[in-house]
C-alpha cells in the first residue's frame, strides 16, 4: 500500500528582496509553496540580522502556521510585516 505524504513547505529568511521580481523565482515560490520573509538588514552584519530574526520569531512562526503558502512578507525596521504581492 502506497503512503501519501503532504509536500513539505519551506520557510525562507532572506536579505535578497528580489524573489518576487523574476518570473523563474516567482514560479519556484509558488510551485514549492515557499513561505518567505525578507529581512530589513541587507547592508548590516550577521549579528544585526540575527537580532531582527530573534525579536520577530514569534510573529514569523505565527504567520508560518496560520497564513496559507506561498507568500512573501517584508519585515521593516519598524517591526511591521508587509505582504508582497506575487503576480
Amino acid at each position: 500500500m502506497a503512503k501519501y505524504r503532504r509536500a513539505a513547505t519551506m520557510d525562507v529568511l532572506s536579505q535578497d528582496r528580489k524573489f518576487h521580481l523574476f518570473e523563474n523565482e516567482r514560479l519556484a515560490i509558488k510551485q514549492h509553496s515557499i513561505r518567505c520573509f525578507y529581512l530589513p538588514t541587507a547592508n548590516t552584519n550577521r549579528w544585526i540580522s540575527l537580532c531582527h530574526i530573534v525579536s520577530r520569531y514569534e510573529k514569523i512562526m505565527e504567520f508560518a502556521r496560520t497564513k496559507p503558502a506561498p507568500f512573501i512578507y517584508e519585515m521593516k525596521n519598524n517591526r511591521q510585516f508587509y505582504s508582497v504581492k506575487l503576480p
